[in-house]
């Protein structure tokens, strides 16, 4: 064996063994990950359950709002008559924002006179000052939703 053959296993050790020290050291990739932003928006949804069954005189259940700061993954949960309704901040975007529901909604239509219980989505956008509205999509009685987004009211100072 020559020189050369038996110094290769101790260059290959070494070489490991630095790979390993830099990352337990935190020199890998991850010591260049950026803190999250501050949330600057908050997403407010009101619900209001309403029945066909009801007479047309008979009072509907009033609306119910909710709130939640907008950052990645956070979620709110409100209910419905078809029952529990989670939405959740899929991506937060330069201007605008990407909510995922994990029930499919119906949209209303652009006209807003009509809804689009056919044409059901569970991704959503929406931007500053926008507004989303949508039902679970039955026809005889559910929740229409209506989805805002506002700046926060501190100015992102939580």
């Amino acid at each position: 064996m020559g020189m050369t053959t038996r110094r290769f296993p101790f260059f290959l050790a070494l070489i490991i063994g630095l790979a390993g020290m830099l990352t337990a050291c935190g020199g890998g990739a991850s010591g260049t990950e950026r803190p999250a932003p501050e949330p600057r928006y908050e997403l407010i949804v009101t619900t209001k359950d309403w029945s066909g069954w009801l007479p047309q005189d008979a009072p509907q259940p009033g609306p119910q709002t909710a709130r939640l700061t907008v950052r990645p993954q956070a979620s709110l949960t409100v209910s419905t008559v078809s029952g529990p309704l989670t939405l959740t901040i899929a991506e937060v975007r330069e201007d605008s924002v990407v909510i995922e529901s994990d029930t499919p909604l119906a949209a209303q239509s652009t006209s807003g006179s009509e809804w689009s219980v056919g044409d059901q989505t569970r991704r959503w956008e929406i931007r500053e000052g926008g507004e989303i509205r949508a039902i679970t999509p039955t026809l005889d009685g559910g929740t229409e939703l209506r989805m805002t987004l506002e700046p926060l009211a501190d100015g992102g100072q939580r």
